[in-house]
């Protein structure tokens, strides 16, 4: 992973994806990284690295409404991507739900799908 940024804290690991709050040192921005897991089974290993470049890849080449500009990432051994950090609106669940609804829409319509829904993302 980049040098460029700084874990600070693990936020959720599901056994294929470790998401963790950063910091990006051009700017002391907060981030979102997420990086793979490998698990020492090289054709599992394979198959999860092989579905995240895809993920990196599509989302990097898209600026989707709704979903975090990518601001780098890495494909070399364990894949990784870094995003800008985005505070959860919950003040306005009428709003958030329909914004989830446009993103999810976006993702569909450029051929893509969410494997991993839920209220932390």
């Amino acid at each position: 992973m980049s040098p460029r940024f700084t874990l600070t804290e693990l936020l959720r690991s599901d056994g294929f994806v470790e998401t963790w709050r950063g910091v990006d040192a051009r700017g002391d921005e907060p981030v979102v990284v997420r990086r793979t897991v490998l698990t020492g089974d090289p054709k599992a290993d394979d198959r999860i690295g092989h579905r995240y470049r895809a993920e990196i890849a599509a989302f990097s080449r898209r600026n989707l409404p709704g979903f975090p500009t990518i601001l780098d990432f890495g494909i070399d051994g364990p894949a990784w991507s870094a995003r800008l950090w985005a505070e959860a609106r919950e003040d306005d669940p009428e709003r958030l739900m329909a914004d989830g609804a446009d993103a999810l829409a976006a993702l569909h319509v450029a051929g893509l799908s969410h494997l991993n829904l839920h209220r932390g993302n």
